[in-house]
C-alpha cells in the first residue's frame, strides 16, 4: 500500500491531506524521509510529525444512504451548507469515505463505507459498475437526441455517452420529462451536462442505483441503511 492511502487509513487524514503531509516531509519510513508513492507494510514503522502512527484495525462497514437535495459531498461544508456527514453514525474509530459523490441538487443514493480500499475498487472505472439515475428535463427528447445521447456527445473533458435512456414510466407527472439513464462512469456532474448538450435543463436529478447496489424505495430521504458484505471479499479478489 502506498503510504499516502496508508496514512489515510490509520489517521483521521484524507488522501490528499495524507499526500501532502509526505509532500512537505512530515512523514518517516523506518526513520527515513518518506517520499510520494512509496509502498509500505505492515512491518514498516511510519511516523507523522515525529508521532508514531499506530495500526488501527477497521471494523468494515458499508451504508447506503438517501442523500437529500441541498447536502454537499464535503467534511467541510462552506457557510450555510449542510454535508452528508452529519446524516452518518457516530464511529468509535476509522472514518467515514464516500464511495463517489453527488453534487448539492442530487438526491438518492451514495455509498458510504469504513474501509479506504473498498471506496476505491468500487468507484474506479475497472469495477464496471454501472449508474442509474432518474433524470427530469424540461423537454421531451427525441429519438434523434436520445440516439445521439447514446452513440455519444462531446464534452469539454472528452467524449460521453449514456449506455442507455428511455422514458421512465412513473408516479411523477407534470409539464416535463422523466428519463430512466445508466452511466459506466461517475464523472462530475455528466447527467446534467451530457443533457445540457441539448438544450434540456434539468430540474430533478436521483440516483437510484450504483453496481449492485439499488435504493430502497422505502428508505426515507437522509437516512441510511447496512448493505450486505458478503459480496465484497469476492469483489475485492478479482
Amino acid at each position: 500500500m502506498r503510504v499516502h492511502a496508508w496514512l489515510a487509513k490509520h489517521t483521521t487524514l484524507s488522501r490528499r491531506s495524507a499526500e501532502d503531509a509526505v509532500a512537505s516531509g512530515r512523514v518517516e519510513i523506518n526513520q527515513v524521509l518518506a517520499v510520494i508513492g512509496q509502498q509500505v507494510t505492515k512491518s514498516d514503522v511510519i511516523t507523522l510529525d515525529g508521532n508514531i502512527v499506530r495500526h488501527r484495525t477497521i471494523d468494515r462497514q458499508l451504508i447506503a444512504l438517501n442523500k437529500p437535495v441541498g447536502y454537499v459531498c464535503s467534511h467541510k461544508p462552506e457557510t450555510n451548507q449542510l454535508s452528508v456527514f452529519s446524516l452518518l453514525p457516530t464511529l468509535k474509530s476509522g472514518k467515514w469515505i464516500l464511495v463517489g459523490r453527488l453534487d448539492i441538487n442530487t438526491s438518492g443514493l451514495l455509498l458510504v463505507t469504513t474501509d479506504g480500499t473498498l471506496a476505491n475498487a468500487l468507484a474506479h472505472p475497472s469495477s464496471g459498475f454501472k449508474r442509474e439515475y432518474l433524470v427530469r428535463v424540461s423537454k421531451t427528447l427525441s429519438q434523434d437526441e436520445m440516439s445521439t445521447l447514446r452513440s455519444g456527445v462531446m464534452l469539454d473533458d472528452g467524449m460521453a455517452a449514456f449506455e442507455k435512456i428511455q422514458l421512465h414510466n412513473s408516479r411523477f407527472k407534470g409539464i416535463n420529462t422523466w428519463y430512466s439513464v445508466i452511466l459506466t462512469e461517475g464523472r462530475n456532474r455528466i447527467v446534467r451536462r451530457l443533457m445540457a448538450s441539448l438544450d434540456a435543463n434539468v430540474s430533478r436529478l436521483v440516483r437510484v442505483r450504483f453496481g449492485p447496489v439499488k435504493l430502497d424505495k422505502a428508505l426515507g430521504l437522509g437516512k441510511y441503511q447496512p448493505i450486505d458484505c458478503e459480496w465484497i471479499d469476492k469483489f475485492l479478489r478479482k
